[in-house]
């Protein structure tokens, strides 16, 4: 039995959720088992939009396969069997449009002759050819729409449906008992536990001023942590219509900037909440067709990149976007590959940024033009930082290494890998002499690995300072985070926890 669109949508969403888990055979054959779903699929669905919605979960989770197995599976989207088009890009063979159009060209041929009481004049001038997207074009600028903020909220689906009782106070954790690797120091102090969420956290946010912690989870919610008391800012968290991915604070700290997304059924959008009042300010219109995996605000907060895995609803080259982060307003869009992770360089003026596709890319938002590494991770890349000086790139990845890159021409350097299995996400300490990384071990318990980011440069053979998670049996961590007065480090666990350990 063929599965249908609402189908897909709500397995590749509960297969996203669990991409932490350890990988095991049984769960490759079923990711395959679906990409053959979704193939099948497309012969019963002809709307054109999502069958552009089908063929990036054919994208994405085939790339995972290729990453387990080394072997893409089968991932060409059935065309339509029915009536009427089966999406935008048409699933026939181009020789015959081609003798299609012809056709078409001497039907009209013949109406011109017939109507005129004459042959249609000779020496046409020439048809232009179609343009051909390319990796680097220029910018181009585009317009989501501004939705103004309806007072009440759109539910989520059931399992992710968040709960408005206050939240508890932190739980103080000691510190492990087992003994950590030599690292940079100083050591971390004793641990709390912020409980609050409900489900995976994936986003974290420091306030520039260090005194809030933002939280934004897969329940919808974001939680504003008063560092002072270390307990929320609110009673009630703020309950978003969509999942939270990404989340930044304004330069002045007034606002918070989200990227949000429930999947390819409801696209991502961007969103400013009113840190003050605790309520949503803007909200775009869908922007991406998928979730807005990552989000970064340059250095004096005047322009907001925005990325994902999931191209823009407009263009299916489009999966990079810079805006004004006061308005939501575009500034520019560019034509790329799909994005999990992105950075600002210190002066502001390039991007560094990686995916699906396992490589670094560095972008000059001046001159127009973007470079990418030679080589590559050997699984998708979820963090991304430039160090302080601007000379390196460090990247983190699925493949459980932390990887540096000289940032102008993106050669190789030192290669970082410890216990980590995977990693989900990198920091770098705001005095750039620590890289943070959260991660999950090969059976499946979350830990943070603190790197000596100096030594590395200097191609010292370094051993991490590891943290494991303080709760027992805790999953994987999806998220870090340094406060920038250096006082704190935060990790966002798939159990729905925030664990914040004292740096001084």
């Amino acid at each position: 039995m063929k599965l249908t669109y609402a189908q897909i949508i709500a397995q590749h969403q509960t297969l996203q959720k669990t991409e932490a888990a350890p990988v095991a055979p049984e769960r490759v054959e079923q990711v395959k088992a679906f990409i053959a779903d979704v193939v099948a699929a497309g012969a019963d669905i002809a709307d054109p939009r999502q069958r552009e919605q089908l063929r990036s979960i054919l994208r994405y989770w085939s790339a995972w396969v290729y990453d387990q197995t080394k072997e893409f599976p089968p991932s060409q989207l059935v065309p339509f069997s029915g009536t009427g088009a089966g999406g935008r890009r048409l699933d026939l063979n181009w020789p015959i449009l081609a003798i299609g159009v012809v056709v078409l060209l001497a039907v009209v041929g013949s109406a011109a002759y017939f109507a005129t009481g004459g042959f249609i004049t000779r020496g046409m001038a020439p048809t232009a050819t179609t343009p051909v997207h390319t990796t680097t074009p220029a910018p181009v600028t585009v317009s989501p729409s501004i939705v103004a903020v309806i007072p009440t909220h759109t539910p989520l689906p059931p399992s992710a449906t968040p709960t408005e009782t206050p939240l508890p106070s932190p739980t103080r954790i000691p510190p492990p008992t087992s003994t950590p690797t030599p690292g940079p120091s100083p050591t971390p102090g004793t641990a709390l536990v912020l409980s609050g969420h409900t489900d995976i956290v994936r986003a974290l946010a420091f306030s520039p001023n260090s005194t809030l912690l933002a939280s934004g989870g897969l329940d919808g919610k974001v939680i504003l942590w008063d560092l002072s008391t270390l307990a929320p800012k609110y009673p009630k968290p703020f309950t978003s219509d969509q999942w939270i991915f990404s989340l930044a604070f304004s330069s002045n700290g007034s606002r918070l900037l989200m990227g949000t997304g429930l999947g390819l059924e409801g696209g991502g959008k961007l969103s400013v909440l009113d840190v003050d009042q605790n309520q949503q300010l803007l909200q775009t219109g869908k922007v991406f067709i998928d979730n807005v995996a990552a989000l970064a605000l340059d250095k004096i907060g005047t322009r907001l990149a925005s990325g994902s895995i999931g191209n823009a609803v407009e263009n299916d080259t489009i999966f990079l976007k810079l805006l004004d982060p006061d308005s939501l307003s575009p500034i520019a869009s560019y034509s790329d590959n799909p994005i999990m992770a992105l950075a600002f360089s210190p002066d502001g003026n390039h991007l560094a940024y990686g995916g699906t596709d396992k490589k670094i890319y560095v972008r000059d938002l001046q001159a127009g033009t973007r470079k990418s590494s030679p080589t590559t991770h050997a699984s998708f890349i979820r963090g991304v930082a430039f160090s302080l000086d601007g000379v390196w790139v460090i990247s983190a990845s699925e493949d459980g290494t932390v990887r540096l890159w000289k940032a102008d021409e993106l050669t190789a350097g030192p290669v970082l890998k410890e216990r980590a299995a995977r990693v989900f996400a990198l920091a770098l300490s705001p005095d750039g002499h620590r890289v943070a990384t959260a991660a999950v071990t090969p059976d499946g318990a979350g830990l943070i690995e603190l790197w000596d980011f100096d030594a590395a440069v200097r191609g010292e053979a370094v051993k991490p300072f590891v943290l494991t998670s303080p709760l027992p049996n805790a999953p994987a961590f999806r998220s870090v985070a340094f406060s920038p007065d250096g006082r704190w480090l935060a990790a966002g666990g798939n159990d729905g926890s925030v664990v914040l350990w004292p740096l001084r």
